[in-house]
This record gives structure tokens, C-alpha cells and sequence, in this order.
């Protein structure tokens, strides 16, 4: 019996510290253009700063800006694909802005590779000029992939531009992979989008003389972790000189 009772004691001691120092593992999930900015800062934010035993998991499929606020609801936190709005900051929401990151358009292998101007794209955009031959190229229609109404993007887009309120979309896909399919694809060949460039690296990127606008994009907490530990280090690191540094190597802009 004593022998017994001393096996057991080892046994919860084995699972006490098993316990102890097993990794708290935090799932990062939200606005799809704000991924690869996230997946830099979770790689190196443990190496400039200790993070204890936590882990950070950043899911890459899309779970749009609100699916980011949401997830801050059960871990430290989300995605932001734009600045918080004020009615998010009233349900205890705040943010850590990681970066600007560009907005690009890019095109199926079939658009020609020739600079434009916005004014182009108001063009091209509102029917004015609907067929690729007035730039150079195939004697064939222009379709025009767009997102849903609500996505960061074409939000920062309809800001700044505002024929883009009116704009009809020939089809209109929910995430930036969908799109990328799609203009990789035989059927996206002569088909223009826009994006947060950092999600489009390998395609057929549409050379806009005159475009310079980005989205501020980077993480949610809730205001109750506001003094927690782990939230302290990424405001800490989000500002640092090293962080700035990567973020330009990137080929995005410091906040």
C-alpha cells in the first residue's frame, strides 16, 4: 500500500509539471490582409521578447475583419484588416497597428503589362472602356473581380475613390485565395482585381502610376487583457526600431 501511495504522488507530480510547462497555445485568426504582416510579427516577436510558454498559431484562411474581433473574445488576439471602428471600441475592443500594407490590382496573365493611371481604372471600372484592345491588348472583354461590400479593401477604396461605390462587379469572390485561383486560372485570363499586395506575390501585378494608398492593419485584444503581460510586449514590440526594420524589408510601411 505504500509503495502504491508513493507511485501515485509521482504520477500527479509528473502531470503537475506536465501541466505546468505545457505551451498555452493562441490561435491568431481574422482579416485576410493582414496575414502575412502577422505571420512575420509572430515569428519574430518571441525572438525579441519572452513570451513565455505561449505559442501563436496564425491561421491563414481568411476570417474577415470581424471574425478577428470576435476571436479576441477567446485568445489575446486577432486580425485587423483596417482600423477599428468607434462601435468596435465600444464593446471593449483596441488595437496593436502593426503596418500600412499597399493596395494593389492585379490581373489573369491575359492583361496587358503596360503602366496605367487611376484614371484608367475609373475607366476600366465604371464600363467607360470595357474591352483590353484600348490598352494594346486582346480584343476581349474586361471582367472585373470584386469583394463584398464590407471588405477592408474595397472599404479603403470607396474612401478614396468613390466611383468605386458604384461599381458592379462581374463576380465577386470572399477572400483574397479565392481571387488568386481565380486569376491564375484559364478563366481569369483577362480578369482585373485589387487586393492587399502582400496576398498576391506571384501575379500578374497591374502597374498603377499615380496609386499610392495602403490599409492600416494589425491586431485586436479586448480592453480586460489591456494590463496582461503577453498584450504589454506586442505594444512594446510593435513600436520597437527592430520591428520597423522588418516591416520594411517586407516592402510595408511602419506606423
Amino acid at each position: 500500500m505504500h509503495i502504491i501511495r508513493i507511485l501515485c504522488t509521482l504520477v500527479l507530480l509528473i502531470l503537475a509539471t506536465s501541466t505546468l510547462w505545457a505551451d498555452q497555445i493562441e490561435v491568431v485568426a481574422g482579416a485576410g490582409p493582414s496575414t502575412q504582416i502577422t505571420k512575420l510579427f509572430f515569428k519574430q516577436f518571441p525572438k525579441h521578447k519572452d513570451t513565455g510558454h505561449y505559442r501563436f498559431i496564425v491561421v491563414e484562411k481568411s476570417a474577415k475583419h470581424l471574425g478577428g474581433v470576435v476571436n479576441a473574445d477567446n485568445f489575446l488576439f486577432g486580425r485587423t484588416g483596417r482600423l477599428l471602428f468607434d462601435v468596435e471600441k465600444s464593446f471593449g475592443k483596441r488595437e496593436i497597428i502593426l503596418a500600412q500594407i499597399p493596395i494593389s490590382f492585379s490581373g489573369g496573365s491575359g492583361v496587358p503589362r503596360i503602366p496605367f493611371s487611376m484614371s484608367d481604372i475609373q475607366k476600366i471600372y465604371t464600363r467607360e472602356i470595357d474591352n483590353w484592345k484600348a490598352f494594346g491588348g486582346s480584343d476581349v472583354p474586361i471582367e472585373l473581380i470584386g469583394r463584398e461590400r464590407l471588405e477592408a479593401v474595397f472599404i479603403s477604396l470607396k474612401e478614396q475613390y468613390p466611383f468605386f461605390k458604384t461599381v458592379i462587379f462581374d463576380r465577386v469572390f470572399h477572400n483574397d485565395d479565392i481571387v488568386a485561383q481565380f486569376l491564375t486560372s484559364p478563366s481569369g485570363k483577362y480578369a482585373l482585381a485589387f487586393g492587399a499586395a502582400p496576398n498576391f506575390p506571384a501575379l500578374n501585378r497591374v502597374s498603377v502610376t499615380d496609386l499610392n494608398l495602403g490599409i492600416e492593419v494589425g491586431l485586436v485584444y479586448d480592453i480586460v487583457n489591456e494590463a496582461h503581460p503577453i498584450i504589454l510586449a506586442a505594444k512594446e514590440f510593435a513600436a520597437s526600431v527592430e520591428w520597423q526594420r522588418f516591416v520594411r524589408d517586407a516592402g510595408m510601411t511602419p506606423v
